[in-house]
């Protein structure tokens, strides 16, 4: 039996059916209509399904869920939603997710979804809680972010970086209770670049890394949702294992994709918000971390950098002596770039399905200074990015490729050509102690500016710097001219 699963815009073919049936759906009261389950891809027909459970109105919940029993797996299923319906109810009560009734139809729908296909590997009620988890933290970190509260304490000053912790703790309790668990969770704010992880879960504390954050909510949603899964496993008293690892992930994964859609059309400055913190002393977290054994690392961080590697660049259609800012750096040091995409994946195929656990997309403020050394014009570019992240049949698919491109134009030049680079990446970790990975590069890039590629390997803290090119002099900008011949890219680590 096929079903056409209309999820994000996207049709997707399943063997399985879930249906939120033509009753009513409710949460706290209010109906959804007709119109809101088909814009959020809520499926209605149940005209092909052989049989379905219906739960009557409880606690502000009524729903059906239709699902083929012809089917020996789903039938298990089955017996799992039965014994847990009673738990489902309810969960709409909390804190202010149930009032988002939209959103919180759709986190259900996606619970029932993943669970008759297959897809969920935490279970219906788990997963519905995960999700609301979610929800309501999207919820508390909009609020916050309308007010200017904690991504603005983080970066003003570190008393109130403090204060930022405690505001967190607070949103984080009110969304666990989501997952049935009591709050009182520990949050603790370090910041160490060679750390290689953005976030981590230890025995009721979460670790927060603000050498990863970008000054987005996305950004710390995504953190906090995954490192929130570890926390009610923590407290439930479920084991930590690479499952549970991935199944965290999802949820990091899940909870940025929500926050996404309670703040619309956020503009951030990642390198604005990191210089915020330089003056900052992290070293009483950082020595706390370092002293802190088990927490879970990610793989490998993969650096696609372009930056101008000069003080200042000539307008080359001005003559009144304007000119624009360069980031003024080497290859591979800390500062400002004009165009940088970064990756954190995953080889192996036993610790995640996907191999894609983080992306990052930078967007740099342009801006102009006149002939006496002061801002004439600044905006944000606007920068393309693609990319595809998969692994192949090499080394027993122990392995990762990203094929990445990058289109970003100068945006105070009209028809200014733009700044490309095209990558082919393949790591391959090899087999034994998988000290010495094999990485390979190809592609091509513009003459300018400086463009290159770094890897880390985010368990032993070994660095690749794969690529490293560096224009002739400021003049040669004009070589973004496409007339002008690409360079040639070919790297291999062994």
């Amino acid at each position: 039996m096929n079903l056409g699963l209309s999820e994000n815009g996207h049709d997707i073919q399943r063997s399985s059916k879930a249906t939120i049936g033509k009753g009513r759906l409710s949460v706290q009261g209010e109906t959804l209509s007709q119109a809101q389950r088909d814009e959020q891809g809520l499926n209605s027909d149940i005209s092909d399904s052989q049989t379905y459970t219906k739960v009557e109105e409880t606690g502000g919940l009524n729903m059906n869920i239709t699902i083929p029993t012809s089917v020996d797996t789903i039938k298990e299923g089955i017996k799992d939603i039965k014994q847990n319906l009673d738990d489902i109810k309810g969960l709409a009560e909390v804190g202010k997710a149930g009032t988002n009734t939209v959103k919180a139809g759709t986190n259900l729908g996606k619970a029932v979804a993943d669970t008759v296909t297959g897809r969920s590997s935490d279970g219906l009620v788990s997963e519905y809680r995960g999700r609301i988890r979610n929800q309501e933290l999207g919820l508390q970190l909009a609020l916050d972010h309308d007010e200017g509260q904690v991504i603005t304490k983080m970066a003003n000053s570190p008393e109130e970086m403090a204060q930022a912790e405690q505001a967190l703790e607070q949103i984080v309790d009110t969304a666990v209770a989501a997952s049935g668990v009591e709050g009182g969770v520990d949050i603790v704010i370090y910041n160490n670049p060679d750390d290689n992880t953005m976030g981590s879960h230890k025995n009721g504390k979460i670790y927060l890394n603000m050498a990863y954050q970008d000054g987005s909510t996305e950004t710390l949603a995504t953190v906090l949702g995954d490192e929130m899964s570890h926390y009610v496993d923590y407290k439930k008293k479920r084991d930590y294992s690479e499952k549970r690892q991935e199944i965290s992930t999802g949820y990091g994964d899940d909870a940025g994709e929500q926050m996404r859609g309670y703040v619309v059309a956020e503009t951030t400055d990642a390198q604005t918000f990191q210089d915020s913190l330089k003056d900052f002393d992290f070293s009483k977290t950082n020595q706390e971390v370092a002293n802190t054994e088990g927490m879970e690392t990610r793989k490998y961080k993969v650096e696609v950098d372009a930056q101008i590697p000069y003080e200042k660049v000539d307008n080359p259609i001005d003559i009144t002596g304007k000119y624009f800012h360069g980031d003024n750096r080497k290859n591979f040091e800390e500062g400002t770039s004009r165009m940088k995409q970064t990756f954190i994946v995953e080889t192996d195929p036993n610790k995640s399905k996907n191999p894609l656990l983080q992306q990052n997309d930078h967007q740099a403020t342009t801006i102009l200074y006149d002939s006496k050394g002061k801002v004439y014009k600044s905006k944000q570019a606007s920068s393309e990015y693609s990319s595809n992240v998969i692994r192949t049949k090499e080394n027993g698919g122990d392995n990762v490729q990203i094929d990445v491109t990058g289109h970003g134009q100068n945006p105070l030049v009209p028809f200014a050509p733009a700044i490309d680079y095209e990558y082919q990446i393949n790591i391959n970790p090899g087999t034994g102690d998988r000290t010495e990975p094999q990485i390979k590069i190809k592609g091509e890039h513009d003459r300018f500016p400086a463009h290159s590629v770094k890897i880390s390997d985010m368990e032993n803290g070994d660095v690749y710097k794969v690529h490293d090119f560096i224009p002739n002099s400021p003049n040669d900008v004009v070589k973004l001219v496409p007339l002008f011949p690409n360079k040639k890219v070919s790297e291999t680590t062994r």
